[in-house]
């Protein structure tokens, strides 16, 4: 299968290396595109574009774990977007970002990098994975049961069009890893506080638990792998849109009038 990379560390950060030998090992035909330098928290955003005209973006050729790269002065999304444009040879089959130093759960996807170039691929039409590894205490990354789970993800073809498999890791071995379950994203808040001191604005982050729910958090703390398929753009029929509908027609002669 032919799998274009991507990530929001960098073309040269390890994760995307071990991720990279990984699929290389599987026998799949991989091919590298991703920010030449740390994208992370990027999200979705593409940065700003001259859309009426040719713009040019610094491109750099390399190799990254045994396969053909290429770094972009780009966020990781225009990379994706570039890749499956047909841009670095053929369009791929699937689209993987990662693996990520850090767990990508609960209300973090919206800012991830990472999670934001499979969605990105997703709202293209492609199948992708986003795989992102927890750190703790400073410590390195745990690449390998990321790596294991998005290549068994692909060899039992756990994937589908137009969805992103959010895949988080505890950080542990692959051997003391509890299992792989199914979760929510979980909602914790992010912000404990934000104030101006002097001429700087700080803020500080919290990563509260979600209490006794099974969210994607909460089970990587207790040291199984979770996989959170998220479809991206979509309207859901809720209440809140049942009454937008029924009262449709009076908010239209309100705002013509």
């Amino acid at each position: 299968m032919r799998v274009l990379v991507t990530n929001d560390d960098g073309v040269e950060a390890p994760g995307i290396a071990a991720l990279v030998a990984g699929l290389i090992d599987a026998h799949h035909d991989v091919v590298v595109v991703a920010p030449l330098t740390d994208a992370s928290g990027a999200g979705t955003g593409t940065g700003p574009q001259r859309r009426e005209v040719v713009d040019r973006f610094a491109c750099v050729r390399t190799q990254v774990g045994g396969a053909p790269a290429f770094g972009l002065d780009a966020l990781p999304s225009l990379c994706v977007t570039a890749g499956c444009a047909g841009a670095f040879g053929e369009p791929p089959e699937l689209v993987v970002s990662g693996v990520n130093a850090g767990r990508n759960v609960g209300r973090s996807v919206l800012h991830s990098g990472t999670v934001g170039a499979a969605l990105t691929a997703a709202q293209l039409g492609w199948p992708a994975i986003a795989a992102s590894a927890q750190t703790r205490g400073g410590r390195p990354a745990v690449f390998a049961p990321a790596v294991a789970l998005t290549t068994a993800l692909i060899d039992e073809k756990l994937y589908c069009d137009g969805v992103v498999l959010n895949c988080n890791t505890p950080d542990r071995e692959l051997a003391e890893i509890q299992g792989v379950r199914l979760a929510p994203l979980g909602d914790a808040n992010l912000i404990a506080a934000a104030r101006v001191v002097g001429s700087y604005l700080e803020m500080e982050f919290l990563r509260q638990s979600d209490g006794e729910a099974e969210t994607d958090e909460i089970l990587t703390e207790r040291g199984f792998a979770t996989l959170t398929p998220i479809a991206g753009l979509r309207v859901e029929r809720s209440g809140a849109l049942d009454r937008l509908v029924a009262a449709l027609d009076a908010l239209e002669r309100r705002f013509l009038r």
